[in-house]
């Protein structure tokens, strides 16, 4: 029996002939379809597709007690939370362990929620800091809404002075402002969907298929709502307050001064707006180039190895069919051997896993280097290769040899190790001679001996950085029905992929799949993607955070030259120079950007720890992530003042003093 989804239906048969009923081979056995799932599922696992999914089994891999490749999911009962189900298994497995002492000594039983162990708390916490983000730039672009309300209204003061002292009703004068501000904000809340549209299709469009799998992009009806509510309650409530103070104050005083004492007001007010929003910009700012350096300190780390033109894939072998070791090598020899004859290949090889991928961590011992306590044995990296690995990922033996075509099979064992493992267990002598052994549990493996020593190579780190210890040992020691096969070529690694795929049929028409054909470049890509997509958001969102602000500093500006532009005239009329002019626009303006950048920087040095868990090779407080935060958000700054100070200094002396 067997359940196929929808998508894998829709691409291999037509829709009116149907699936349910039909017989499939799958791993050389014939199985019956019984159900078709939606399209797009992907249980268990989110981050891959399934296509298919059969009933298990009893089997030799899962009957074994010592068996722990089996995922278990269950539903919990009442408000139970992960915590207490781990306190209860804790409680079986040492009932198991009693029981069974040979094969559950010593093991546990975790227990976590589907979010924690498909997505991560890693992961969970990246989209939180990414909403705490999205509500800086939302404060920001608040700030500037607040602002240009307050400064239009000021604006408007002796306008409604005009209309109380005439006998205007003052909900009538509230009215007239709600409508203008609704019609206002509504014509900005289309305007900013249907940006945040072509922009949400663009981003995916850029990420195409080889983003999270479970991310959806389209827009959801509550972000929209949101959205529009935020963006009209906004401007709404703006306006209402920056009327507030119009409608309030004594009209004969209005009427007198023009509202001078409001313009002080709202000139305080206003500084302090800035300053808030400078100091949000420089938060977001500072967080920003925290997570674009860390990502650029994985992305330009190297592996250890020459990944360029290089094309991977993984090939499974039917287990109804190769059962034992023999058959497996047997079969791997056979494919290495016929890939090899493909035109543009140079060179292929066999592994249990590819470089930066997870490696088998395994307790070993060292021969002459004393065990103190058997059960804290050191922990080893070890992966099986064949003879060409170090050929296909341009890897040269610091010392000794690398593996030929007799080992694994014939004489005695032998190993190979990285500098690292040397550096750790050997530091004062060359390693080549030793003998070293692996522990499955507490049976140990047979002593090798290491016949050569290479340099280091990432395994068991996405972030590129650590250098474990590190056993290579011959694949035909260690044969499993599944492998990553590499090849290095002379051509464009993809351009081999047809003929590769048609040697395997030459070899074995129906049950050699390559699966997963990939160049190492894309491998790499694709490893880092997760953490570029952080990265360039968070870049969008300082980014944002800088127009923002330098926008609400120039409106702030601007409306200073315009109220204090009678004063500016009067001092250029006996004397003032252009340069003293812009120092007295920029003053107010350039304090209040400081103020804000000092605030600033202060909660960024606290609020930059909540990233750093997502950090790798750089301090949350980074001090040339400061610096040039500050020196950018000191030229956002300069640049929104640059229009006022102009205006201000080319100002018409002759029709400004006439007008006023």
């Amino acid at each position: 029996m067997a359940i196929l989804t929808y998508g894998l239906w829709e691409r291999r048969y037509s829709k009116d002939q149907g699936i349910i009923g039909r017989t499939i081979r799958v791993d050389g056995v014939q199985t019956n379809v019984i159900g078709v799932m939606p399209d797009g599922l992907s249980f268990p696992s989110p981050n891959n597709f399934v296509d298919l999914w059969l009933p298990l089994t009893p089997g030799p891999t899962t009957e074994r007690r010592e068996a722990r490749n089996l995922l278990v999911l269950g539903e919990t009962v009442g408000d139970l939370g992960a915590s207490q189900v781990s306190a209860a298994l804790d409680v079986a497995a040492k009932n198991l362990a009693q029981q069974y002492p040979d094969t559950n000594r010593d093991t546990m039983i975790v227990a976590k929620t589907f979010r924690d162990q498909f997505f991560g708390a890693q992961n969970i916490s990246v989209f939180q800091l990414m909403l705490g983000a999205v509500t800086l730039v939302l404060l920001i672009a608040c700030t500037n809404v607040s602002n240009l309300m307050s400064a239009q209204a000021l604006k408007r003061t002796r306008e409604v002075s005009l209309r109380l002292a005439l006998g205007a009703g003052r909900m009538r004068i509230v009215r007239h402002v709600v409508v203008e501000a609704l019609m206002l904000s509504s014509i900005s809340a289309v305007l900013g969907l249907l940006l945040a549209l072509v922009g949400v299709k663009a981003f995916a469009a850029s990420i195409g298929t080889t983003g999270p799998r479970w991310m959806d992009y389209s827009m959801d009806y509550r972000v929209v709502a949101y959205f529009v509510l935020v963006a009209v309650a906004t401007g709404v409530l703006s306006s209402l307050f920056a009327l507030h103070r119009s409608l309030t104050a004594d009209i004969s005083t209005f009427l007198k001064d023009g509202g001078a004492a409001t313009g002080v007001r709202r000139k305080y007010l206003s500084g302090a707006l800035i300053v808030a929003e400078t100091a949000l910009a420089v938060v977001l700012t500072i967080g920003s180039g925290l997570t674009l350096r860390s990502f650029l300190r994985v992305y330009q780390s190297s592996i250890g190895v020459n990944a360029d033109d290089v094309l991977t894939m993984r090939l499974t072998l039917p287990a109804s069919r190769f059962q034992g070791p023999a058959q497996q090598n047997a079969m791997f020899d056979r494919v290495v051997r016929e890939f090899q004859t493909v035109p543009g290949v140079a060179s292929v090889s066999v592994a249990t896993t590819l470089p930066s991928a997870n490696t088998v961590s395994m307790a070993g011992e060292v021969e002459g280097v004393p065990v103190i306590d058997p059960k804290l044995r050191p922990s080893m990296r070890s992966l099986a290769v064949s003879e060409g690995y170090f050929q296909v990922w341009g890897l040269r033996a610091v010392s000794g040899r690398v593996f030929t075509e007799t080992d694994g099979t014939n004489g005695l064992p032998v190993a190979i190790v990285n500098q690292a493992f040397a550096n750790t267990f050997s530091p004062q002598r060359d390693p080549v001679g030793q003998r070293v052994r692996l522990f499955t549990r507490e049976t140990p493996g047979p002593w090798m001996t290491v016949v050569g020593v290479i340099p280091n190579v990432v395994q068991d780190d996405p972030n590129g950085l650590q250098r474990y210890p590190l056993v290579y040992v011959p694949f035909r020691s260690r044969p499993r029905a599944s492998a990553v096969i590499a090849l290095r070529t002379t051509v464009p690694p993809q351009s081999i992929g047809r003929a590769l795929r048609a040697k395997t049929q030459t070899l074995d028409a129906a049950d050699l799949p390559l699966t997963a054909m990939l160049t190492m470049e894309e491998r790499l890509h694709q490893q880092h993607l997760f953490r570029e997509w952080i990265a360039v958001l968070f870049a969008i969102f300082g980014g944002v955070a800088l127009v923002l602000a330098a926008m609400g500093l120039y409106a702030v500006v601007a409306h200073a030259v315009e109220a204090r532009s009678k004063e500016i005239g009067i001092r250029m009329s006996i004397g003032a120079s252009p340069m003293n002019v812009t120092r007295l626009v920029l003053t107010s303006g350039v304090r209040q950007v400081a103020i804000g950048l000092a605030v600033g920087l202060v909660v960024a040095l606290f609020a930059s720890r909540a990233i750093g868990a997502l950090l790798v090779a750089v301090s949350p407080a980074d001090p040339a992530t400061f610096a040039i935060s500050s020196v950018v958000m000191i030229g956002a700054a300069v640049l929104g003042c640059l229009v006022p100070v102009r205006r201000a200094v080319r100002l018409n002396l002759v029709t400004l003093l006439r007008e006023q």
